[in-house]
């Protein structure tokens, strides 16, 4: 589980074992393939994205994939934070995620490996749904897209969209932006005293007689820990 303001201390190394959430600060899966103009043809979008914030913190496409590739993402993504490296990179079990050229990188920036155990799906679940609502999205180009640079501008598009305009369902309904900016506190508190305000002129609209949480989200964990779930894949 991840807290804001921890001191992330984490281990070196490859996780075999489920992965440990409590030291996880941003998961990443190296590729989904965006389709190109040609029948065959498939461009590679990398994203890294902050788990506690639910920001892209950077992302980039490129025409194949590599560990090459995702060491650039990485170290631009870096900077972007101020230089600011993760505890933690969690990605699947994908031979560009343990390539020398990023693990060269992870290391010289002190940052530890940890990965999907193989066939399990929901170790690494908050990117796999995160794809989801790129395939989802209008703007999807499910008949190609023409080429590298017009790739990349709807990727900057998409991920202007995900980050300052998306109500996460995660973030109880703020954006990533709002998130890493501490805006959710003053938002959030302003949504429970107009619910509290409606529920005082007719309070007969809640039915069992209690309002939703509008609390801030105050962590976030990688796997789920609820005991009927944990360990099973994620289906569907």
């Amino acid at each position: 589980m991840v807290k804001r303001n921890d001191s992330l201390t984490c281990t070196s190394g490859i996780t075999r074992g489920e992965p440990d959430a409590a030291r996880v600060a941003r998961p990443v899966r190296p590729y989904t393939c965006l389709p190109g103009s040609i029948k065959g043809l498939f461009y590679h979008l990398h994203f890294i994205m902050d788990l506690y914030w639910r920001k892209i913190v950077d992302c980039e496409i490129y025409e194949n994939e590599s560990s090459e590739n995702l060491a650039a993402v990485l170290k631009r993504a870096t900077f972007n934070e101020g230089s600011l490296a993760p505890a933690v990179l969690h990605s699947d079990n994908g031979s560009p995620m343990k390539g020398t050229t990023l693990a060269a990188l992870c290391y010289l920036l002190g940052i530890a490996a940890s990965y999907s155990r193989p066939r399990t799906s929901n170790d690494n679940a908050h990117m796999e749904l995160m794809f989801r609502t790129v395939k989802y999205c209008t703007s999807y180009p499910c008949d190609g897209i023409a080429s590298l640079e017009a790739a990349r501008t709807w990727l900057g598009e998409l991920v202007r969209f995900y980050n300052d305009q998306h109500h996460h369902s995660s973030l109880n309904f703020v954006t990533p932006h709002q998130k890493h900016n501490g805006e959710d506190l003053e938002i959030l508190a302003k949504r429970a005293k107009v619910c509290e305000g409606a529920k005082a002129v007719n309070s007969r609209r809640w039915i069992r007689g209690t309002l939703r949480s509008w609390d801030p989200v105050a962590s976030a964990s990688l796997v789920t820990t609820n005991a009927n779930t944990k360990g099973k894949a994620i289906t569907g």
